[in-house]
């Protein structure tokens, strides 16, 4: 959870401004239909180019559902190598948002194909490739609906397959930038908004806090000093930009409310976060998560449709699947949590809202947000 800002279109820096003003070039190449319908309030700010691949509206994921042939990506990829192979005479900010891996899972056959020997079989995914509004309903189960658990596989696989075809798309990207020589010059960040939960009888995100929808990938390549390290910290979203000014070593005046993880990334001193807060979009679902790196402490204040009927729960680090509910029998640390996480929710209902929050959440939630 991170402070709402009421005026975050006009006074807000982000990102592509910072670097705009620090004389890179900035472009984006997307394929989110969330973007895109926000993107004006948003996201195009500081953007010199800003590109949409087949996303006029929300209503475009039908024509796409019954083909495995989702180009959007490949699309936008197509679009950011030639953008690469124009603009690289000058430093560059490029950010490419895919959106392949989202529901609907409509992956290229053929990756399919190298998950599942049966890919040939027209029936097998049908149901879940099935025409749905831009709301896409049966796309999140709740309590009033069982979901199988053959019905939660099928939809996993093909989103792995997804994220196989996302992977090429990625190759190709820093392949343009081998081909360039322009690799060993740049720092690449790779990381995602959030995950996807197959699990808890549900498959979605934006209704879940468990740890497959929220632990998400964070790679970085600095081609400069290409060495291979993995770190366990506690990390959220927020630290992505602190981390990256700090790698290009651009100086900003502004306050961020996350904090450069880069130190650790060069070997130097680095003071961990003591916990992470999680939450579902505000007015939605109404579940919270705080942790700490070792315990996992959720509550559900206002929510509906509950795993096992549990308001609360707490879960440790070695329950990767997050399956044993331990809040029946709190430790001093887990008590601490709670604390922490009552303190949170209640500094965040206190936010103040601004007249476009309603209508940018209505259309989130017509394309399923």
């Amino acid at each position: 959870m991170s402070k709402r800002n009421p005026d975050l279109s006009k006074k807000t820096p982000t990102l592509t401004t910072i670097m705009k003003e620090n004389g890179y070039q900035t472009a984006a190449f997307i394929t989110n239909p969330a973007l895109g319908m926000v993107a004006k309030t948003y996201f195009e700010k500081g953007f010199d180019t800003f590109s949409y691949s087949n996303i006029s509206s929300p209503n475009v994921y039908s024509q796409y559902i019954f083909a495995y042939e989702y180009q959007n990506g490949a699309q936008a990829t197509d679009k950011a190598t030639n953008w690469i192979q124009e603009n690289s005479e000058k430093p560059f900010f490029l950010w490419l948002h895919y959106n392949d891996s989202h529901m609907p899972y409509n992956p290229p056959k053929k990756y399919l194909c190298k998950l599942d020997p049966d890919c040939q079989n027209e029936t097998k995914y049908q149901s879940l490739l099935k025409d749905r509004s831009a709301s896409m309903p049966d796309a999140m189960p709740s309590c009033k609906r069982s979901v199988s658990p053959e019905t939660i596989q099928k939809a996993e696989m093909l989103y792995d397959a997804e994220v196989l075809a996302t992977d090429d798309l990625i190759k190709q990207v820093l392949s343009q930038l081998e081909n360039q020589d322009l690799l060993k010059k740049s720092i690449i960040v790779i990381t995602a908004d959030h995950g996807e939960g197959f699990d808890h009888d549900m498959y979605h995100h934006g209704d879940s806090v468990y740890r497959s929808s929220m632990h998400i990938p964070l790679i970085i390549f600095d081609g400069s000093a290409p060495i291979k390290h993995s770190f366990d910290t506690l990390m959220d979203n927020s630290d992505t930009l602190p981390t990256i000014l700090d790698l290009l070593h651009i100086s900003s005046k502004n306050t961020f409310d996350g904090k450069s993880v880069a130190p650790l990334l060069k070997g130097k001193p680095f003071t961990k976060k003591p916990y992470v807060f999680m939450r579902t979009p505000p007015n939605e679902s109404n579940r919270f998560a705080i942790t700490n790196g070792k315990e996992k402490y959720t509550l559900y204040p206002r929510a509906e449709c509950l795993w096992n009927n549990a308001q609360e729960e707490l879960f440790v680090a070695s329950d990767l699947y997050e399956e044993k509910n331990l809040s029946g029998n709190m430790s001093k640390s887990a008590k601490s949590l709670k604390e922490t996480l009552l303190k949170q929710i209640k500094s965040q209902e206190n936010q103040p809202k601004t007249p476009d929050d309603n209508k940018t959440l209505e259309k989130l939630r017509s394309i399923g947000y």
